[in-house]
This record gives C-alpha cells, sequence and structure tokens, in this order.
C-alpha cells in the first residue's frame, strides 16, 4: 500500500488474497486434490482420523490458504 498508493481491498483482490467459504467452490477444490491423494481419502475410510488432518492441510496449501478449513472438513466428511 505504501508503495503503491493503492486500498488494501484492492490489492487483496488482485492478488486473490480474500479467503473463500462458498462451498461449491470449495466442492471443486476439495475434489481435485482428494483425486490426487486417493491413499488419503483410503485412510480415513479406513477408520484412520488423521488422515482428515492431512487432507485439510493439502487443500490449505493448494489453494494458499484462501479457504475455511471448517467447510473444507465437513466437504470431506
Amino acid at each position: 500500500m505504501f508503495r503503491t498508493g493503492k486500498e488494501a481491498g484492492e490489492i487483496i483482490r488482485k492478488k486473490k488474497l480474500s479467503r473463500t467459504s462458498n462451498a461449491h467452490e470449495i466442492r471443486g477444490m476439495v475434489k481435485q486434490v482428494m483425486t490426487n491423494n486417493s491413499e488419503a481419502v483410503s485412510d480415513y475410510s479406513c477408520g484412520k482420523h488423521q488422515a482428515l488432518t492431512f487432507d485439510t492441510g493439502r487443500i490449505m496449501g493448494a489453494t494458499r490458504g484462501r479457504v475455511n478449513p471448517c467447510i473444507v472438513a465437513e466437504i470431506i466428511i
């Protein structure tokens, strides 16, 4: 902001730094990450609940922390 003189909201939008809680958008991200991590999905299905944390972390990393982790966990479950 100091360097460019732009407002915080404008910078956030331009660099896509805002968080999203849009379940439809998150569901697509979850599906993509889960497709690439089928072993973690299998582990969770077999009762290894730590896999949920792992999967949530992978999705948070893939989205650079833009999604609400609570909604991600709900979608995975």
